[in-house]
């Protein structure tokens, strides 16, 4: 008996354990950035310029605006996924920019040439904001956009509710984070309680007044694809879902990518 409960008490204190090291560990967890040097040479296809946007507490956060060959349509902010860093995120630009359109991409802090760390959601989502008003001032009178591809699924929803773009697309979208933590944790841990991050699309979707363009793969290992499902009933009569049978969080060169971007930037 006594071993028994010298069991249960050493299971309850790693539960503990386990979920306290869970709360201060989750930026490592969420975000994944990778670093590059400040004079890193990119070499992109299409033409483009960096810009280094001012942050409320100074920290200067990296940004590359390309062009398209001919002229403007508009211009595409986009919002990247929780790894990696504007050396492979840029390569997407050209899905946009041999539409017609310019695309301002954003680094996140840590990531790339951006300076500073992750600290919280406010802090992240004010970054984005900041990364929008500054497209916007170089977008003056011209269509505008918001992309925002897994990790920045979270963030893109606020900006198009606060900032009335044109179009917003969500690529491998989630309801919310706490939805796909859920999902990896088996319900086991509380990250109601636990997470900092919970980029809860569902109350903020519902203000953005524009069309909504989803896609999601139904084999999605990484955000499941019942957490896109979810988000795209706030607004059936704006929303275009598209679902791609045994598609996986990587659908960048699948079809019906692109037959959505042909829809949405047209």
């Amino acid at each position: 008996m006594r071993k028994m409960l010298y069991l249960f008490a050493f299971l309850i204190i790693a539960y503990i354990g386990g979920c306290v090291l869970l709360y201060f560990m989750q930026e490592r967890l969420v975000f994944h950035p990778y670093a590059i040097p400040q004079d890193h040479v990119f070499n992109f296809v299409q033409p483009f310029e960096e810009h280094f946007v001012k942050a409320d507490d100074g920290i200067k956060l990296h940004a590359v605006h390309f062009h398209p060959e001919g002229d403007s349509k508009g211009m595409v902010v986009y919002y990247h996924g929780n790894g990696g860093s504007m050396d492979r995120w840029g390569l997407v630009a050209e899905d946009f920019t041999s539409r017609g359109y310019e695309v301002f991409m954003t680094d996140y802090r840590g990531y790339g040439k951006s300076g500073g760390t992750i600290e919280s959601q406010e802090q992240f989502v004010r970054d984005a904001e900041l990364f929008y008003e500054y497209a916007q001032q170089l977008a003056i009178g011209k269509r505008i956009v918001v992309v925002g591809t897994s990790m920045g699924s979270g963030v893109a929803p606020t900006v198009a509710a606060k900032y009335q773009p044109d179009v917003l697309i969500l690529n491998t979208p989630y309801n919310s984070l706490m939805d796909v933590t859920k999902h990896h944790t088996y319900n086991v841990v509380p990250v109601h309680w636990i997470l900092k991050y919970k980029f809860s699309n569902e109350h903020v979707l519902p203000k953005y007044k524009g069309p909504v363009y989803i896609i999601h793969g139904t084999a999605d290992g990484t955000v499941p694809y019942k957490s896109a499902e979810a988000l795209a009933k706030y607004r059936p009569a704006n929303t275009t879902f598209i679902t791609v049978p045994d598609g996986t969080h990587q659908l960048g060169e699948h079809p019906q990518y692109f037959e959505m971007l042909d829809a949405a930037l047209n």
